[in-house]
């Protein structure tokens, strides 16, 4: 709701022009946000209490919102940086998000960075549920 609500205020107050299909955007919302709760709720299932919850999400996130370019462009990253972003789902989540708004882009189009959504959330949610079930 919070990144819908986000959207509007961009396009009415700041007159983002959102260039690609709403309902592609949409999806995309829903899939990465999935798919970083789902690393959170593995952090929270290997995690003793919340402030070892706390103290790995800082460790965690941090990194990711840097690699993925929604800060600093990746290209500047020296190459060893520029190849780890490339295996975060926050990565994959942010280029989307710009190609589809800034270009308009397709969903046959993203379909890499979709995919790597998709996937990063089976995996997490799988290793999630795995360490919820052990304790």
């Amino acid at each position: 709701f919070q990144s819908i609500l986000i959207i509007i205020i961009a396009i009415f107050l700041y007159g983002l022009e959102i260039k690609g299909n709403i309902f592609i955007l949409f999806l995309l919302l829903f899939i990465g946000i999935l798919s970083t709760l789902s690393i959170g709720g593995l952090i929270a299932g290997i995690s003793k209490n919340s402030e070892m919850a706390t103290t790995i999400s800082n460790f965690t996130f941090t990194p990711l919102m840097f690699l993925s370019g929604a800060f600093i462009p990746i290209f500047i990253l020296p190459k060893f940086f520029q190849k780890l972003a490339h295996i975060s789902p926050v990565y994959h989540f942010i280029k989307a998000l710009q190609d589809i708004i800034r270009e308009g882009s397709s969903l046959k189009n993203e379909w890499i960075h979709f995919s790597v959504l998709f996937l990063s959330l089976f995996i997490f949610f799988f290793i999630t549920k795995k360490t919820f079930r052990e304790q």
